[in-house]
């Protein structure tokens, strides 16, 4: 992030994390994690790809489909 302030793009706003957020809801993965360190002050932003948890849910939307029919 510094690197892109010091050439003047971006900001400092942590505008794109909701969008981040809601990204990784729309798509069934896990939640993002958001790591606050101190010395040095750090924010980490942990972004699982879990595939299987979103399988599971692909196919129990499935099981509920056909029991509504």
């Amino acid at each position: 992030m510094k690197m892109f302030n010091l050439i003047d793009i971006g900001e400092r706003a942590g505008s794109g994390v909701p969008d981040i957020c809601n990204t990784w809801e729309d798509n069934d993965f896990k939640p993002p994690q958001i790591i606050e360190s101190l010395n040095p002050d750090r924010t980490t932003l942990i972004l699982s790809l879990d595939v299987e948890r979103r399988e599971s849910r692909k196919t129990s939307d499935k099981s509920d489909e056909k029991a509504t029919k």
